[in-house]
């Protein structure tokens, strides 16, 4: 009877640590396995390989409204995620969360689903930095006018208007410590930009004297 409670004991273990083991630190573009939530040596991202998205790890990179128009403003949520993300990796394309990668990243912590004050805060702490009791914007659209935040206060999924200015957090749809993903999201250096320049001036000095 100790042996099987004893077998059942470390099931249950791994079963626990699985939920945390979904979460890897990365430095920048780098793996980084020593780096922590908060501190002198604090993990620029965490890649969770089960819903294979980079999320950053600073929770507190700033508020605006929800512009879903495909040039969002600077000073809105999307744009305040795409500058915060390139900022720290210099890789391009991220977003806010959809909906259900707030809940799941919760679940995946060991929330309960139970909606009451004052614990998913605590909850979302242990993974991440500058977490505010606050409502965040997903990148879920509601309804022509709505879209789906995440209050931290008790969990509960709210649709909001858009005029509204709510805190951001980025993720990306890779991993960033990945050569592809890497390769997928890189931001054309100022000299490529200048040869690339340079090089449809050429074409059109060419074609110009073909004509």
């Amino acid at each position: 009877m100790k042996r099987v409670a004893a077998i059942v004991g470390v099931v249950l273990g791994l079963m626990a640590g699985g939920a945390q083991a979904s979460f890897f630190g990365r430095d920048a573009t780098n793996q980084a396995a020593n780096c922590s939530v908060s501190g002198a040596d604090k993990c620029v991202s965490f890649y969770n390989d089960t819903l294979d998205i980079t999320i950053l790890n600073n929770w507190n990179i700033g508020s605006g409204a929800w512009d879903g128009s495909a040039s969002p403003s600077a000073t809105s949520a999307q744009g305040i995620a795409a500058a915060a993300g390139l900022g720290k990796t210099d890789l391009s394309g991220w977003v806010l969360p959809t909906i259900n990668q707030y809940n799941a990243i919760l679940n995946q912590l060991g929330w309960d689903g139970i909606i009451r004050p004052n614990i998913v805060v605590p909850l979302l702490s242990t993974q991440f930095d500058g977490v505010l009791t606050a409502k965040y914007w997903s990148s879920t659209l509601f309804t022509d006018a709505r879209a789906s935040l995440l209050y931290t206060l008790n969990g509960i999924n709210y649709a909001e208007g858009f005029s509204n200015s709510y805190q951001a957090v980025a993720v990306l749809d890779c991993d960033v410590a990945d050569a592809s993903c890497q390769a997928k999201h890189a931001v054309p250096v100022p000299a490529t930009i200048a040869l690339l320049g340079l090089g449809l001036v050429g074409i059109g000095v060419a074609h110009r004297k073909q004509s």
